[in-house]
């Protein structure tokens, strides 16, 4: 979220807070009810539950709106949370790494046989934890991709092309014999970072583009574009949008990590890339305790060094979700 947005969300949410600091005050009559009883030398001066029902109305006039109140400002300030802003963390250890904000969600466990097929969504299927957040995504607006290792593969192939093709040891291989090792990148260091810094200046949106077409055009196959995900269509609108959609910035930064260790930094990014016309942000699903790996570790570390956006949307079991939240409060 913007910084603007975040401070137009934040001006909202002053108004309610004044009101709750305001209503705070009504308690002292209270404690001068308690301190007249205790000064009282006259029991017919007793009075803590006066039968007077005026008493009572002016009460209920200045207690019911700070009831009132103070509900609209604890929901004001869930809205603000679920929108990204961390007023308050819901779980003491929230928080894994610095600046970012773990999301819960719930969805019911389908104790199905198939571990992955963890939990039943909207429509009583049973679906992996992807799923399940993926469909949380969608009912937000937002535009989805599925990213993960295959997706940024097959960008970082895409966009260095040339560099990885230039020199392939024998007719017919797929793919370059030294990729996944660490003298792939040495022998065309001077290529690749001739064409990081061509990208930073140019842009991706006429060279993704091209490459794309030749891809197409001249059926062209490499496993580094489809490897893992055959339904991977590099021709899709959304994938379209996506490439001018993201900050330049940001798309060099992960492609060149890429390219410069396949075998290390393909792995690791997180499952989805979600955005819309005001925000972008990379989205890892995780069951409630499932553990990030250290390939995540590793990019986690890089987004919050470049202050990419990222957030992890755990799902809990929802029958056991609430005892397990205030526990842990």
């Amino acid at each position: 979220m913007k910084k603007e947005e975040i401070e137009q969300y934040k001006s909202k949410a002053n108004p309610i807070v004044l009101f709750i600091l305001i209503w705070l005050l009504f308690p002292i009559t209270f404690f001068a009810d308690i301190i007249k009883i205790i000064k009282s030398q006259n029991e017919s001066e007793y009075y803590l539950f006066p039968t007077n029902s005026k008493y009572w109305k002016f009460k209920a006039l200045v207690y019911l709106p700070f009831i009132i109140t103070l509900f609209a400002s604890l929901n004001k300030l869930y809205l603000l949370r679920d929108k990204g802003i961390n007023i308050k963390p819901i779980y003491k250890n929230n928080r894994i790494f610095p600046s970012n904000q773990i999301i819960y969600i719930e969805a019911p466990r389908s104790f199905n046989k198939n571990l992955k097929l963890y939990f039943i969504d909207s429509h009583g299927i049973n679906v992996d934890t992807e799923t399940i957040v993926y469909q949380y995504l969608k009912s937000k607006n937002l535009n989805v991709l599925r990213t993960e290792v295959a997706f940024w593969q097959a960008m970082t192939t895409l966009v260095y092309w040339d560099e990885i093709y230039d020199f392939i040891p024998e007719y017919g291989d797929d793919i370059p014999r030294d990729l996944f090792t660490p003298e792939f990148y040495i022998k065309r260091k001077a290529k690749i970072d001739e064409k990081y810094q061509f990208i930073q200046k140019n842009g991706i949106v006429g060279i993704l583009e091209t490459s794309i077409n030749n891809y197409i055009k001249n059926n062209y196959f490499s496993r580094l574009v489809n490897d893992q995900n055959e339904e991977l269509h590099i021709s899709d609108p959304l994938i379209k949008a996506f490439i001018k959609r993201i900050d330049l910035k940001q798309f060099c930064f992960i492609t060149y990590n890429i390219v410069k260790d396949y075998n290390s930094h393909r792995a690791g990014l997180p499952d989805f890339i979600a955005w819309n016309k005001y925000d972008l942000v990379h989205v890892e699903a995780k069951r409630f305790k499932e553990k990030v790996l250290k390939s995540q570790e590793y990019w986690f570390e890089l987004f919050d060094r470049e202050e990419i956006s990222y957030k992890i949307i755990r799902v809990k079991n929802k029958k056991t979700y609430n005892k397990t939240l205030e526990r842990n409060i």
